[in-house]
């Protein structure tokens, strides 16, 4: 394996978000990263574990309007199925999956998914 890389997107409170190989080579996951580490908050893995091979994929991340979870499309479940899933901001619950079950040939459409303004509900396409 290589170093560890990862892109992010700021959510503010002091945080960003990443994606990245930070933990194993190879396997993307989604991490909470503090912007000033030395005042103590960890780094903490935010997309749990997932099947082996299975990644959140980059540029698919959404923060809710409330600041309070956010929304990510993944291959968690079967390696090479991708869909979506949500996960508190302050790690204090599990990812949970967002789409019914899906058949072996369908997948959550990429970049095509978006919460609505009172953070309650989630639209996504299949395809």
């Amino acid at each position: 394996g290589g170093s560890p890389a990862a892109s992010g997107v700021g959510v503010g409170a002091g945080a960003w978000l990443a994606v990245g190989d930070l933990a194993f080579a190879g396997v993307d996951e989604l991490w909470r990263v503090p912007l000033d580490p030395e005042r103590g908050n960890p780094v903490v893995r935010l997309s749990g574990k997932g099947v082996p091979g299975g990644d959140v994929l980059p540029g698919d991340v959404q923060v809710s309007p409330d600041g309070r979870r956010v929304v990510y499309r993944a291959d968690h479940a079967v390696d090479e199925q991708v869909e979506l899933w949500s996960v508190p901001l302050d790690a204090s619950a599990a990812p949970v999956r967002l789409n019914a079950l899906l058949q072996p040939d369908e997948d959550v459409a990429p970049a095509a998914f978006g919460i609505d303004a009172t953070s309650r509900r989630v639209v996504f396409a299949v395809e």
